[in-house]
């Protein structure tokens, strides 16, 4: 059995489950997926009979990831606190009951190519504004106000979760009464850990991290369960591994542009695409795409988003069975995944790009909002700002958080990672 982890004064208990439950949920887990072997079957059956006609789902997992998956739970990774048989049975197990499942989804999206896939093939995605930003730097709420703008049209969270024309006609009628904006709400808080909610208000009728949509609908989530080399290798938005890459740009860039086509078919015409993210892996594909895009990138201290992310992954409790990721895992994965983000942004703001590339300091946006706005507009958008435009930013939880570590109590030595960064230590 793994020893629980200290916790700090305040901070919520988020321990894996271990013994007698644990085996009774594994039991239940694994008894469910074989009774249920004929349905699961017959759907996998009827989704590839329909991919001849429309192609493969894009958002759906794939026999490579299903394949890490498996490997890293068969074996405890070295150096990492151990990882009981059972947990990593449990891990292994719900990976296979996603992808049993994933026929519903998969057929979920080619209702969409069946109902609306000629009128999709004709939307033109023109000149779409695209915000690549690392984890923890501002992006989101530099999008919300981006977002605002009735000349831009962005996913929200439920549409990437859900990328599915034909549910969000069905939804629309009841989000747009208050009513059913409550119970977006109420399902938000209810399933998602306050402490996450803390550091990420995450309106689900808003824009977001696109992104998440892939990341929920595919396997990726399951690896913060798997030791920090799983981690930083699935969940990192600069993943250098051919297998990952190649999903980046070979499913996530199909799934981004019919989810864009999907999003301006139901706006009506005369509105201009806009996606927030950090899918850097993905950034050169999508200008090859799209090359009349707009690029936008908001640049912060990375050691600063390092020590955000750390809480906020620890934060990021998809699995509640397995726990939250542990703080030496966190204090191993989060640094390499930055520094892996940083190289790769570097390369990619130097290289030859796109005419309309803005790049703004997190800083300066904290500092002069409405001039920062102005900037984007002219070096992203090439188009007038809105007006008024805001002069001080929207009313946000700041501080107080339930999870709140130093780099120094997480485990994560700031001298030597400021070093790594090139970075100067700070003065006293």
């Amino acid at each position: 059995m793994s020893t629980p982890e200290p916790h700090l004064p305040g901070e919520p208990l988020r321990d894996p489950l271990t013994g007698p439950r644990l085996l009774l949920r594994l039991g239940l887990r694994v008894g469910l997926l074989v009774a249920a072997a004929p349905i699961w079957t017959a759907l996998w059956l009827l989704l590839a009979l329909s991919a001849l006609r429309w192609g493969w789902p894009p958002h759906l997992p794939d026999a490579a990831e299903l394949r890490r998956v498996l490997r890293d739970a068969a074996s405890a990774e070295p150096g990492s606190p151990l990882l009981p048989p059972a947990r990593r049975a449990w891990v292994a197990a719900g990976a296979l009951v996603a992808v049993a499942w994933a026929p519903v989804r998969g057929l979920a999206w080619q209702l969409d190519e069946l109902l609306d896939g000629r009128s999709l093939d004709a939307v033109a995605v023109t000149a779409p504004l695209i915000e690549i930003s690392a984890a923890r730097s501002g992006s989101t709420q530099l999008a919300r106000y981006l977002e605002a703008d009735p000349r831009l049209i962005a996913p929200s969270v439920l549409q990437a979760m859900f990328p599915y024309l034909w549910l969000w006609r069905l939804m629309k009628p009841l989000l747009r009464r208050p009513a059913g904006q409550a119970l977006a709400r109420w399902a938000h808080a209810t399933l998602v850990p306050p402490e996450f909610i803390e550091r990420h208000e995450g309106d689900l009728l808003r824009t977001d991290t696109f992104e998440a949509g892939f990341y929920l609908n595919r396997l990726t989530l399951r690896s913060l369960s798997l030791g920090p080399a799983a981690f930083v290798r699935e969940f990192g938005f600069a993943s250098d591994h051919p297998e990952v890459r190649a999903a980046w740009e070979r499913r996530f860039v199909p799934m981004f542009d019919r989810i864009a086509r999907k999003v301006l078919l139901q706006a009506g015409p005369g509105r201009r695409y806009f996606a927030k993210g950090h899918f850097l892996a993905a950034a050169g594909a999508l200008q090859a795409r799209y090359p009349d895009a707009s690029f936008l990138t908001l640049r912060r201290d990375p050691v600063a988003c390092v020590q955000s992310q750390v809480n906020f992954m620890r934060a990021h409790v998809i699995d509640r069975v397995a726990g939250a990721t542990p703080w030496p895992w966190l204090a191993v994965a989060v640094p390499e995944m930055q520094l892996a983000y940083q190289r790769e942004e570097d390369a990619w703001l130097s290289a030859p790009g796109p005419a309309h590339r803005c790049v703004v300091d997190f800083d300066a946006f904290v500092a002069d909002l409405p001039g920062t706005l102005r900037k984007v507009y002219a070096e992203a958008l090439e188009a007038a700002p809105p007006s008024p435009l805001p002069d001080v930013h929207a009313a946000r939880r700041r501080g107080g958080y339930a999870l709140n570590r130093s780099l120094a109590q997480a485990g994560v030595d700031e001298g030597a990672l400021r070093a790594r960064f090139g970075l100067r230590a700070p003065a006293a």
